[in-house]
Parts: structure tokens; C-alpha cells; sequence
């Protein structure tokens, strides 16, 4: 059964919205299997205007701490893996710290000790 037909209850099985999310994060997880990180952040963020979603919200997470698919950005990826912690994943907010590090650690890498003094 297709997601149209899942949604617009092909005989008299409507599908309700968790199925919807469901295929959803199918779908997007094969376009991360298949590499159309794109195509899966899309998902996941279409997934995240339905409600929250710790899946979604992980691997939105990891597709901007990776750069792969959207634009390579830490504190994004902060962000996200925030969300899916307090959805309930353990592991997210160890990724958060993880990914507002490497953002402090990227933003010196660039600077010298005088520019850093000076910004201050």
C-alpha cells in the first residue's frame, strides 16, 4: 500500500497521522541509505512541521553537523540534537555538547591569540 493510498484510506482503512510520520521516516531513511541527503533533510523537516519527532530531530541533527545535505553548520546541528534529547534520545545530548565544541573549535582554529584578545 502507497503513502496516497495510506492517506487517502483506499477501502476503508484512513491511515492516521503516526502511520504518515512513520513512512515518512522510512522514506527518508532510505534516501539517507541510497545518499540523497537532501531529499532525506526535506523529509525530516516535513516530518518536524507535523510534530516533534526525536528521529527526525537526531538525524536533521547529524545531517548538519556532517555537512551533508544542507548547509555543514555545528551550532544547527546543536539545535536538533537538543530537540531530540529533550524528545527522549539519550545519546542526542552528548552530540550536542559535541557539536557546540567543534563549533568554538572551528571559529578559533582561524584566530590568533592577539585576534582572540582583542574580539573580547
Amino acid at each position: 500500500m502507497g503513502l496516497f493510498d495510506k492517506v487517502f484510506g483506499k477501502g476503508n482503512h484512513a491511515a492516521s497521522s503516526q502511520d504518515i510520520i512513520e513512512t515518512m521516516l522510512a522514506s527518508a531513511a532510505a534516501c539517507m541509505e541510497q545518499g540523497q541527503y537532501d531529499r532525506a533533510a526535506e523529509t525530516y523537516k516535513k516530518v518536524l512541521e507535523l510534530q516533534p519527532n526525536a528521529i527526525a530531530q537526531y538525524n536533521l541533527g547529524s545531517l548538519y553537523a556532517q555537512g551533508k545535505g544542507v548547509a555543514h553548520n555545528f551550532m544547527e546541528g546543536a539545535y536538533w540534537f537538543r530537540q531530540a534529547s529533550l524528545s527522549g534520545d539519550e545519546q542526542a545530548e552528548k552530540l550536542c555538547t559535541r557539536c557546540i565544541m567543534d563549533a568554538v573549535h572551528q571559529d578559533l582554529e582561524d584566530k590568533t591569540a592577539e585576534s582572540i584578545y582583542q574580539d573580547l
